[in-house]
């Protein structure tokens, strides 16, 4: 089951600049991005993640953005 951001935690996480540190479909490993925005999980929130080299975004729970991404 997944894990998810408090509002405070998904503020803070707003314009930070990430890179993956694994591939994901249509998203090779080593791909930066910004994290654009939240969005409510029931009582709390996963982030939105806009890929730099493609028109793509992604969202990501707590516990899949600290284990496959990394804050540059």
């Amino acid at each position: 089951m997944s894990t998810y951001f408090t509002l405070p935690e998904a503020q803070s996480k707003l314009r930070r600049r990430v890179v993956t540190t694994v591939p994901f479909v249509d998203i090779p490993a080593n791909s930066t991005g910004m994290v654009t925005s939240y969005y409510k999980m029931g009582e709390l929130y996963g982030l939105t993640i806009k890929w730099d080299h493609a028109n793509i975004e992604d969202g990501f729970s707590k516990d899949d953005y600290e284990e496959f991404l990394r804050e540059v």
